[in-house]
Protein backbone atom coordinates (compact mmCIF):
# COMPACT_ATOMS: atom_id res chain seq x y z
CA UNK A 1 0.00 0.00 0.00
CA UNK A 2 2.79 2.34 0.66
CA UNK A 3 4.62 1.63 -2.46
CA UNK A 4 1.38 2.26 -4.50
CA UNK A 5 0.86 5.78 -2.88
CA UNK A 6 4.48 6.33 -3.06
CA UNK A 7 4.24 5.47 -6.97
CA UNK A 8 1.38 7.73 -7.50
CA UNK A 9 2.87 11.09 -5.83
CA UNK A 10 5.76 10.23 -7.80
CA UNK A 11 3.94 10.22 -10.83
CA UNK A 12 1.62 13.64 -9.99
CA UNK A 13 5.11 15.27 -9.07
CA UNK A 14 6.82 14.73 -12.46
CA UNK A 15 3.38 15.74 -14.07
CA UNK A 16 3.24 19.17 -11.85
CA UNK A 17 6.70 19.49 -13.43
CA UNK A 18 5.76 18.61 -16.43
CA UNK A 19 2.75 21.28 -16.29
CA UNK A 20 4.94 24.29 -14.57
CA UNK A 21 7.81 23.39 -16.96
CA UNK A 22 10.00 23.47 -13.06
CA UNK A 23 10.44 21.03 -10.42
CA UNK A 24 10.67 24.54 -7.55
CA UNK A 25 7.18 25.76 -8.58
CA UNK A 26 5.69 22.35 -8.91
CA UNK A 27 6.62 21.38 -5.35
CA UNK A 28 4.87 25.21 -4.58
CA UNK A 29 1.95 24.67 -6.18
CA UNK A 30 1.63 21.17 -5.26
CA UNK A 31 2.01 22.27 -1.22
CA UNK A 32 -0.68 25.59 -0.88
CA UNK A 33 -4.83 25.17 -1.00
CA UNK A 34 -5.72 25.19 -4.74
CA UNK A 35 -9.23 26.64 -5.30
CA UNK A 36 -9.82 24.07 -8.23
CA UNK A 37 -10.15 21.56 -5.50
CA UNK A 38 -12.37 23.48 -2.90
CA UNK A 39 -9.17 24.76 -1.04
CA UNK A 40 -7.44 21.45 -0.08
CA UNK A 41 -4.13 21.29 -0.67
CA UNK A 42 -2.82 18.32 -3.62
CA UNK A 43 -0.39 16.54 -1.40
CA UNK A 44 -3.00 15.83 1.28
CA UNK A 45 -5.18 13.98 -0.70
CA UNK A 46 -3.02 12.07 -2.66
CA UNK A 47 -3.41 9.62 -0.27
CA UNK A 48 -6.61 8.47 -2.16
CA UNK A 49 -7.52 7.20 -5.66
CA UNK A 50 -10.52 10.25 -5.89
CA UNK A 51 -7.68 12.59 -4.58
CA UNK A 52 -5.43 11.48 -6.88
CA UNK A 53 -7.29 11.54 -9.67
CA UNK A 54 -8.61 15.28 -8.69
CA UNK A 55 -5.46 16.17 -8.62
CA UNK A 56 -4.29 14.54 -12.18
CA UNK A 57 -7.39 16.09 -13.31
CA UNK A 58 -6.72 19.54 -12.22
CA UNK A 59 -2.97 19.73 -13.17
CA UNK A 60 -4.16 18.49 -17.07
CA UNK A 61 -6.91 21.34 -16.89
CA UNK A 62 -3.84 23.54 -16.51
CA UNK A 63 -1.88 22.41 -18.92
CA UNK A 64 -4.16 22.23 -21.64
CA UNK A 65 -5.30 26.12 -20.49
CA UNK A 66 -8.93 25.06 -19.26
CA UNK A 67 -9.36 26.31 -15.62
CA UNK A 68 -11.98 25.63 -13.65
Amino acid sequence: VASDRFYRTQEIVALAARVFEDAFEAMQWLRRPQPGLAGMVPLEILDTEPGVRAVQKLLTQIEYGVLP
